[in-house]
């Protein structure tokens, strides 16, 4: 059958009364094919590459600037509790936040970390594990490995500072207990209190100025009280330094209330002012690969094909967030030597990897990269921030044609900081200038709507920018393109019987709007999005009301179940597309008249 414009009719044909069907399923706009590198923030790009294997890979590539940091964050807000990355990564979302990787492996009973973790806010979160490379964030943006060893002390002092008893060592950081005799370290970091436990003596410490630990800078304080168990509360200013076995000896008889203490947590070769995460293999150093880096895993965790992901750095500065999917997502999942060959393939000069398997997980401005059905909860996580204004995706066609089917939008513009806002809109090559909203604003979202009809734009191609202008600092800019295009609207499909001579044959009644002449194509896929036939290619029609019915054939055979009409409109503006779903029941063959005799 050929299509017609208004009216509704095919030639030499009589139209049959509708057959009953179910309510029409939803129109849904086909969507423009994404770019090979979408963008995240300006200067932050991701990237989906297939691998043959199949095996999928993404990769996010950070442009060096003063405006991008990496900070290493606990995911459930303490060292014993565990959080959804997608959570943490959304909790900082107004501060900046926009990229978020699973960081170290961890107890999977108690949560703590398995290597060091050294943050902002909380300091020196966990002790390293010497045989396991470490990621460190320096000051200054630069990326290192080191493998770490904790040399902690502590010791009672004088007033003026000078020591006293004898200096005893503690061995871990807010972690429980892994044998039977040890000293260990709680900070607030930690939890809300010390594990439960009797067997054991435990000093709390008000600490000298309230600071948070941190790597090689000794503190001070003063016993505040002794107790003979764990739970203790940890409140921010102070520690707790716990005994088991024979070591809580040492806490009763030295850390009497009123003492004075320094605690030493020291750390060798770990450079001033850095973050760190724990994690390992190191994968590249030096841009060539490690594929044999060891450092205490095992076989099966180097040589198993999972999904995994890992944190680099390349010659230029950029930073690298690269995740492999798994089985769990259709990919065959992949080795650690071959994610040391990956890495340096992708430009790393360092690259270090983090937690795999189920823990791998990278989350791009709230969207899971790596799909899992229920993600799991991590305690350590590494965070992307853009320190600017940014403006999330758009719709990338708007279609103001009353259809109901993205006839407007809305702009989602993050500031990181308060300061003066300014979002405009300008058509592409000039011409066309309009401006938005202008006011000072808190750091957070704004939500600009985009209104064709009220503004009113002409259809063709737009950019809008929003500029932020912090007091005392210089303005950062960002700009997302869409198109304005009214040219196809209304599609509507139903299953109908159309009758010919005596005969009625079913058919499928495809219906559209066009506001300007297009090039139309329509096409039938089946519910796997598999392309059946294709009923229009390319076919000039003009503005109007337009009739494409299908006989239902594909391949001479009727088709039955579930399938998918798209229809695409190609202009000067591109390629408008709407597509919807329609059911098509068997169809029963006609009754035989019952002949007579003579």
């Amino acid at each position: 059958m050929r299509g017609a414009h208004i009216p509704l009719a095919i030639a030499g044909l009589a139209i049959a009364a509708p057959v009953a069907a179910a309510a029409p399923a939803a129109v849904e706009p086909l969507l423009p094919p994404e770019p090979a590198v979408q963008q995240v923030a300006p200067g932050i790009g991701y990237q989906r590459i297939v691998d043959p294997g199949p095996q999928v890979i993404h990769v996010i590539r950070a442009q060096p600037s003063g405006l991008v940091t990496l900070s290493p964050v606990l995911a459930g807000g303490a060292a014993s509790r565990r959080g959804g990355l997608a959570e943490a990564l959304a909790a900082r979302s107004a501060a900046g936040g926009v990229v978020g990787v699973n960081g170290d492996f961890f107890n999977t009973s108690a949560s703590y970390p398995s290597g060091i973790t050294v943050t902002g806010p909380e300091g020196l979160v966990s002790e390293p594990e010497p045989s396991r490379s470490a990621l460190l964030v320096g000051q200054d943006g630069a990326l290192a490995a080191a493998r770490l060893t904790l040399v902690g002390r502590w010791q009672t002092v004088d007033a003026a500072g000078t020591a006293l008893g004898l200096s005893r060592t503690f061995s871990g950081i807010n972690r429980p207990a892994e044998r039977t005799s040890e000293t260990l370290l709680y900070t607030p970091a930690y939890g809300s209190a010390t594990p439960a436990g009797n067997a054991r003596s435990e000093a709390v410490i008000t600490v000298d100025g309230g600071a948070p630990l941190v790597p090689n800078t000794p503190v001070t304080g003063t016993v505040a009280r002794v107790r003979t168990s764990g739970g203790t509360p940890l409140a921010v200013g102070t520690m707790v330094i716990t005994g088991t076995g024979g070591n809580a000896a040492n806490v009763t008889r030295d850390l009497v209330p009123g003492a004075r203490v320094r605690i030493d947590p020291g750390v060798a070769g770990f450079p001033a002012t850095a973050l760190a995460v724990g994690g390992g293999p190191l994968l590249v150093d030096g841009g060539a690969a490690v594929p044999s880096a060891g450092e205490g895993f095992s076989t099966s965790q180097l040589g198993q094909r999972t999904a995994r992901t890992a944190i680099g750095q390349a010659a230029d500065g950029s930073y690298l967030f690269v995740a492999a999917d798994g089985s769990a997502q259709g990919s065959r999942g992949i080795t650690v030597p071959e994610q040391a060959r990956l890495m340096a393939r992708l430009g790393a000069r360092l690259a270090v990897a983090m937690d795999a398997g189920g823990s791998a997980q990278l989350v791009v401005d709230g969207t899971q990269a790596v799909r899992w059905s229920s993600p799991r909860s991590i305690t350590t996580a590494v965070v992307m921030r853009y320190d600017g204004v940014r403006v999330a995706p758009v719709i990338p066609r708007i279609s103001p044609n009353g259809d109901g089917i993205d006839d407007r939008g809305a702009a989602r513009v993050t500031a990181p900081r308060p300061g003066r806002l300014v979002v405009a809109l300008a058509r592409r090559g000039g011409g066309d200038t309009r401006e938005l909203f202008s006011q000072a604003v808190e750091a957070g979202d704004v939500v600009v709507p985009l209104d064709p009809v009220a503004l009113p734009l002409p259809d063709g191609a737009w950019e809008i920018t929003a500029t932020l202008t912090p007091e005392g600092m210089p303005a950062t800019t960002a700009s997302r393109g869409f198109l304005v295009d009214r040219t196809l609207a209304a599609l509507r499909v139903r299953p109908a019987r159309e009758r010919v001579g005596k005969r009625s044959r079913p058919t499928v009644r495809i219906a559209f709007r066009l506001l300007r002449p297009a090039r139309v194509t329509v096409r039938v896929l089946d519910d796997e999005g598999r392309l059946k036939r294709t009923l229009r290619a390319g076919r000039p029609y003009g503005s109007g009301t337009t009739l494409v019915v299908w006989d239902r054939r594909v391949a001479r055979k009727l088709a039955v179940g579930e399938h998918r009409i798209e229809v695409e409109a190609r202009t000067s503006f591109g390629r408008p597309g709407l597509a919807t779903e329609v059911r098509l029941a068997p169809v029963r063959p006609p009754k035989r008249r019952a002949g007579t005799g003579g």
